[in-house]
């Protein structure tokens, strides 16, 4: 599986191989582009309501796209929406 440009299309693979791919982006310090990364698979690909392994997986992009936001210093914003 060949990692994708930022804001090209989601790499070839499935949900498992996406989130390999953001743990190595996240260890060679390539925040930005995981973040971007984890933006499109959460915009692009379906997850499987009522599947509860799609449900695990969508919440693992979520709280990983939570992190990389929180590394970043981006504006981050609580489940009772207030920022932190």
């Amino acid at each position: 599986m060949e990692e994708s440009s930022a804001g090209g299309a989601l790499p070839a693979g499935t949900p498992a191989e996406w989130e390999q791919l953001l743990v190595r982006m996240e260890e060679a310090g390539r925040l930005a582009a995981a973040l971007d990364l984890c933006d499109r698979i959460l915009a692009e690909h379906q997850f499987a309501p009522g599947d509860p392994d799609a449900e695990r997986q969508e919440t693992q992009f979520r709280q990983r796209r939570l992190r990389l936001r929180r590394k970043l210093r981006l504006p981050t914003w609580s489940s009772q929406g207030t920022p932190y």
